[in-house]
């Protein structure tokens, strides 16, 4: 069985993981340039990126605190072993949004992006909560980007396990890779068509070990690189410590 990164106790931070097929520097840094173009026209607001080196990698993504809703205002690029990949994250309190500047990262830089999403089933009825219910719909996702477009925009494979509001959604899309366990797609319970051991191990083929802390790395030659917007946003937008994110986990 997957063990999940820190064992979920940093969801929805680590819910939604992203990587591009470079070192952090330039993956920040091609960010930092393409964010710069699209918000130098407000005056009030600014973009400030800034090195990090922490002991821990939870203290690493504890630098993306508070976890907002609406715009992702932080992003957080690195490094990982042998600096092969960058892995990204940003401020969503409901996860990281990795195919909206992941995507774009990739044709950008030339490379290929990945997004790998795991979020256990833990949905129930629970009375206790003003909901009604606790926890989350599951999913299951396997992304590939490509440094260019194609019909799909710029997405190279999908393979998709979601429960949509109670109802498993399994869909696949591009071309395939040698080591897919497509076999299993074919199962007639489409909620055993794919599952986290098999991300694990797509991801794996791929030299991302994303499930494992020492997978990232971040040193005073090889540090993180945190992008922050700042300034006047002209709206205001709800802010969350990961415990209220956490609220419904």
């Amino acid at each position: 069985m997957v063990k999940m990164l820190f064992d979920n106790i940093m969801a929805p931070i680590t819910s939604e993981l992203g990587f591009l097929e470079c070192d952090a520097k330039t993956a920040s840094h091609e960010f930092y340039s393409w964010q710069s173009q699209i918000h130098s026209k407000y005056k009030r607001r600014r973009l400030e990126i800034e090195d990090v080196v922490e002991k821990n990698l939870g203290s690493v993504l504890g630098r993306l605190l508070p976890l907002r809703g609406g715009d992702h205002t932080k992003h957080l690029f690195i490094p990982t072993r042998d600096n092969r990949w960058a892995a990204c994250f940003d401020n969503g309190w409901r996860g990281a949004d990795i195919p909206t500047f992941v995507s774009v990262l990739s044709e950008k830089i030339g490379c290929r992006g990945v997004r790998a999403a795991y979020v256990p089933n833990t949905i129930k009825r629970d009375p206790s909560t003003k909901r009604g219910w606790s926890g989350n719909y599951g999913a299951v996702i396997f992304e590939v980007y490509g440094p260019k477009p194609n019909p799909i925009l710029n997405t190279l494979r999908y393979v998709s396990l979601v429960n949509d509001g109670g109802k498993w959604s399994f869909d696949i899309g591009g071309n395939p890779f040698d080591f897919e366990q497509m076999e299993r797609y074919e199962l007639p319970q489409k909620a055993d068509r794919f599952d986290p051991e098999m991300l694990d191990n797509y991801l794996r083929y791929l030299g991302i070990d994303a499930f494992s802390e020492d997978f990232y790395i971040t040193t005073k030659e090889y540090p993180a690189k945190l992008i922050s917007l700042k300034g006047d946003l002209g709206y205001t937008v709800e802010e969350y410590t990961l415990e209220q994110a956490r609220e419904d986990y």
